[in-house]
């Protein structure tokens, strides 16, 4: 046994670490698909992530990622359709922007997070339907803004969500039928903005 003990003591640092102080910047399939090898034993990167490629089609190279303290930036990605690989991320220390992704359909792969320390950002993208995929999603810090994605019809995804540190913003999302998905926010600090919703017809879900 205590053998085994000290084995796994040598193991487990070098299998699951910290990473990345200065941040990293993914703008191909090759620099995901190359992640796990070229940073062996990262599961929480510290710094800032930004995902940004025309030619990203998958995140898959990223499922061993349980945290990122920075900020996560998912933007720009025209052939990315889902975010399967994000599945272990349980926590976002400062803001998610999840924006101008013009094939994203879900998100799906973001069913582990639970926390975002600051902003959710979700804009601008095209054939988004719900949020169906943020469903462990509790807490965010300071802002949640769900502004310009076209197709959105309801807000199905944030039915966890019980508090928002300061502002919730609900604009432009011109297909948006039912504030359905966020009846479970009971605590907002500062301001609920809903604006430009035109098919908006009643305030059910609040």
């Amino acid at each position: 046994l205590i053998s085994v003990f000290l084995l796994l003591n040598l193991i487990l640092p070098a299998t699951s670490q910290n990473c990345l102080p200065d941040g990293i910047e993914f703008t191909t399939q090759e620099t995901i698909n190359s992640f796990q090898t070229d940073y062996p034993g990262c599961t929480t990167i510290e710094g800032d992530v930004t995902i940004k490629g025309v030619n990203i089609t998958n995140l898959n190279g990223l499922n061993v990622l349980t945290s990122i303290q920075g900020f996560f930036i998912i933007e720009d990605n025209d052939s990315l359709f889902y975010l399967e690989g994000l599945n272990s991320i349980t926590e976002i220390g400062k803001y998610l922007i999840i924006k101008d992704n013009n094939e994203l359909k879900n998100l799906n792969g973001l069913a582990g997070l639970t926390s975002i320390g600051e902003y959710l950002h979700i804009r601008n993208n095209d054939r988004l339907d719900n949020l169906a995929g943020l469903n462990n999603l509790i807490v965010v810090g300071r802002f949640l803004l769900i502004e310009n994605n076209d197709r959105m019809d309801n807000l199905q995804g944030l039915n966890n969500l019980s508090s928002v540190g300061e502002s919730v913003k609900i604009n432009s999302n011109y297909s948006l039928t039912t504030l359905t998905g966020i009846e479970s926010i009971t605590s907002i600090h500062l301001d609920l903005s809903v604006n430009f919703n035109f098919s908006l017809t009643n305030l059910s879900g609040l």
